[in-house]
């Protein structure tokens, strides 16, 4: 029985839900091959929930959801992304 571990995960667009165990806890955002990618240590024991990452560009006139959480800024190239988590998680 694995009590923690860390797994990668894509982030694969602008608005992104990923599927993780309950309580994971995001470690770093970096790029790897090209793509943007959170590592997250989780316990996969644990219920799997939907979280919301939500990707903002430098300059842009969106709104930023006041109660979302930055993870981090990624750059490929000329392009700047601020990765946000949105606050609702839906449980599976």
């Amino acid at each position: 029985m694995i009590t923690n571990t860390i797994w990668k995960y894509k982030i694969d667009s602008f608005d992104c839900k990923i599927e993780m165990p309950e309580g994971a806890k995001i470690l770093s955002l970096q790029i790897q091959g090209g793509v943007p990618c959170i590592w997250v240590r989780v316990n996969p024991d644990k219920p799997i929930e939907i979280r919301r990452f939500i990707t903002h560009v430098t300059g842009s006139s969106e709104d930023i959801d006041p109660y979302s959480r930055y993870i981090g800024t990624y750059q490929i190239k000329w392009f700047v992304g601020h990765v946000f988590e949105f606050p609702i998680i839906e449980k599976l």
